[in-house]
């Protein structure tokens, strides 16, 4: 049995529910009375970093911080599910932004997916569905970089995450963008050298919608994007 799994009262088993017969619905199981379905290792992580990801519906976690016990305890069950089912962690981003409607969480195991190679490949499968709002667009590339990837360096984006992001932003409506597209914030208070430099590889890097379509290099749609980096469309006579 797995030494690992927070949420699992049994170390192999989860008992059948016993529901009552008024309820139509699960009627099914009226007469389930000692029945328990035994889970492989494999689905019992799995069945862990769904109860995970739920739980930010009661308390919602930090997960820009790489201090947050939450944080720690997701990448560590995901980096686990990756070894046998790598595509699973998209389809745990999936379904929490779309039926549990929990946006950070989707959006760290999209930037989390990002970071590690083996799910790179499912980014372009999973992102446009998974990312809803511009707001979530950010915030995955924000995320991304508090994960601290020593190969690209701080606040660059892998290219896998820079093309899904290229593709998903032609579908955001102008009023969408108008409502996200707000001014850089302010860095509060200050840190020495050596303290930036111990944490600025983890920290999160904030960006504005004008910096990252300078950092991805995003022209499509033009009348959408050129407003935003704050240049007339169209520039010539000859584009008109």
């Amino acid at each position: 049995s797995l030494d690992c799994s927070p949420f699992l009262a049994y170390d192999n088993f989860i008992p059948m529910p016993i529901t009552e017969k008024n309820n139509v619905i699960n009627n099914y199981f009226d007469n389930v009375t000692d029945l328990t379905i035994k889970l492989s290792d494999e689905e019992i992580l799995k069945q862990d970093l769904i109860n995970l990801a739920a739980c930010s519906l009661i308390s919602v976690p930090k997960l820009d911080d790489r201090n947050d016990e939450i944080r720690g305890r997701l990448i560590a069950l995901s980096e686990k599910v990756i070894e046998t089912d790598p595509e699973f962690i998209l389809k745990m981003a999936l379904f929490t932004r779309r039926v549990l409607n929990i946006r950070v969480t989707a959006n760290f195991l999209l930037a989390l997916a990002a970071y590690k190679k083996e799910c790179r490949k499912y980014i372009k499968k999973y992102f446009n569905e998974t990312v809803v709002l511009p707001s979530d667009w950010i915030d995955v590339a924000e995320l991304y970089t508090s994960l601290g990837d020593k190969n690209i360096g701080f606040s660059a984006l892998p290219v896998c995450l820079r093309k899904a992001m290229t593709k998903k932003f032609p579908k955001f409506d102008t009023y969408q963008i108008g409502k996200y597209n707000k001014k850089p914030k302010k860095k509060e208070g200050s840190k020495s050298e050596d303290e930036e430099d111990e944490t600025k590889l983890y920290e999160r890097h904030h960006f504005t919608l004008k910096q990252l379509i300078r950092k991805i290099h995003i022209s499509d749609p033009p009348d959408t994007v050129m407003p935003i980096l704050g240049k007339k469309y169209p520039e010539t006579q000859e584009q008109f």
